[in-house]
């Protein structure tokens, strides 16, 4: 799944339900930017889904220097290592 900013707020249910069961899916990956450091939404939620699945949180600029990923979230795309990816399912 990828979203930004807001857009996390209408995916997040299936990412909650995908996170309680892991057995739905082979995996999930889940990609979300947004603006700042400041701006991430859910952020008790992010600890609790990056335990289930592969996150990756980006932000497109930070104040100050920090181990997160910059950029807009589709950056990561290409990165992802997909199996049987004629599989893949994006929504």
């Amino acid at each position: 799944m990828i979203a930004g900013g807001t857009g996390v707020s209408p995916v997040r249910g299936v990412i909650d339900h995908f996170a309680a069961h892991p057995d739905k899916v082979k995996s999930l990956t889940f990609l979300d930017g947004f603006k700042t450091p400041m701006d991430i939404l859910f952020r008790s939620d992010f600890d609790r889904w990056k335990k289930d699945m592969n996150l990756i949180l980006a932000v497109d600029c930070i104040e100050i220097d920090t181990a997160q990923n910059t950029g807009l979230a589709t950056k990561y795309i290409p990165k992802l290592k997909l199996e049987d990816a004629w599989r893949v399912a994006a929504i």
